[in-house]
């Protein structure tokens, strides 16, 4: 059997936690899939470095257009056009690149819909206003009615949040081939029990979504608590933009850790007392499952799938000024508070765990060949 991976670049974020678990599937059954993106060769190596040496799998490399180095709206369009020569020749293709169109007949679909392209740029945050809306104007006319037509292969949600917008998208696609699989969580099933001297801990790219300047405005208003901010710098203006906030406001109670290593990552969450995430619509939340994995309490907005990960309304949050009551209350009455989450939290977190997304996935793999 012949097995591609389609998504427009692998590195190390959240879709990408998701190949590394399909590719564990794959070669686990002897096989070595073909990923198909635009990164280049030799550009995987952050991807091998944060998910294994040992995995297996062929780079095909699609030449792609320098100007749309940060466009990953347009990316999945023109990599789908680009790649249907390659793709026609592989018997399944695990397309995790949110676009379900301008794919070549024959292989069997299995797309994997962290949240659907029309959807995202509709109603994502970084896409309000007059330059967003001017971004997308080409996109949504080149998806107007796609939609509702007939759309070959399974469609594989990340939530339950995800499947609902799915469903009243894709009226085309018949509810039997709806499914939902979480995202493979990996993190400790036992938490850590030694020192927490980390107040609050955040894991996020550096951009404008993720809200990491509503963070530093929460702990401005918390200056007795420590902060340590972590995540990629997907957008080094709004990197810079946090720190000249913590210059202004002299915030000696925060630390950023831009472009952590899983091994800072790591030791930050064993240490933390409270995770924040202050995304809103959050389509599932990996970092905020990791966290609880490794013994923090999640504080996250009540918005998109956080009813799925964080299903205590206490730890949910609908304000900045609602988040700095709560993670108050968390951090004054810690040791009360945390044993009575911990159980909850962490039974509700089996079903995102790498052994469930390990079987739900290879039965819709090899089960519809």
């Amino acid at each position: 059997m012949k097995i591609a991976i389609l998504q427009n670049k692998i590195g190390v974020d959240g879709r990408s936690v998701v190949i590394a678990g399909m590719l564990r599937i794959c070669n686990a059954h002897g096989l070595i899939p073909t990923i198909v993106t635009f990164t280049k060769p030799r550009g995987d190596e952050a991807f091998r470095a944060q998910f294994g040496p040992n995995l297996q799998y062929n780079l095909k490399s699609l030449p792609g257009i320098s100007a749309l180095t940060r466009g990953t709206a347009y990316q999945t369009p023109l990599l789908n056009l680009l790649a249907a020569r390659v793709l026609s020749g592989f018997d399944v293709v695990l397309n995790s690149g949110r676009c379900p169109y301008f794919l070549p007949k024959g292989p069997t679909y299995i797309h994997y819909v962290h949240f659907p392209v029309e959807a995202s740029i509709r109603e994502e945050e970084h896409f309000n206003g007059f330059l967003g809306s001017a971004y997308t104007i080409p996109l949504k006319l080149l998806y107007l009615g796609r939609c509702r037509k007939p759309l070959p292969g399974i469609f594989v949600a990340n939530s339950l949040f995800t499947l609902n917008k799915m469903r009243k998208l894709y009226t085309g696609v018949p509810e039997r081939r709806f499914k939902v699989v979480y995202p493979p969580c990996a993190a400790p099933d036992k938490g850590h029990e030694g020192a927490k001297d980390i107040d609050v801990a955040s894991l996020g790219s550096f951009i404008s979504d993720k809200r990491q300047m509503e963070q530093l405005e929460i702990a401005r208003r918390l200056p007795e608590a420590s902060f340590c901010i972590m995540g990629g710098v997907k957008s080094p203006k709004y990197f810079n933009s946090c720190t000249d906030l913590i210059q202004r406001f002299q915030l000696r109670n925060v630390k950023l850790v831009p472009n952590a290593s899983w091994d800072d990552v790591s030791d930050v969450l064993k240490r933390a007392k409270v995770f924040l995430h202050t995304r809103r619509g959050e389509h599932f939340g990996i970092s905020t499952v990791e966290a609880m994995g490794y013994g923090c309490v999640p504080v996250v907005h009540d918005s998109g799938g956080a009813g799925e990960t964080v299903p205590i309304d206490e730890l949910r949050f609908q304000s900045p000024k609602e988040a700095v009551m709560k993670i108050q209350g968390l951090l004054d009455e810690y040791s009360i508070r945390k044993p009575q989450y911990s159980k909850l939290l962490r039974e509700n977190a089996k079903q995102f765990g790498t052994t469930t997304f390990r079987r739900q996935m290879q039965d819709l793999i090899f089960g519809n060949v």
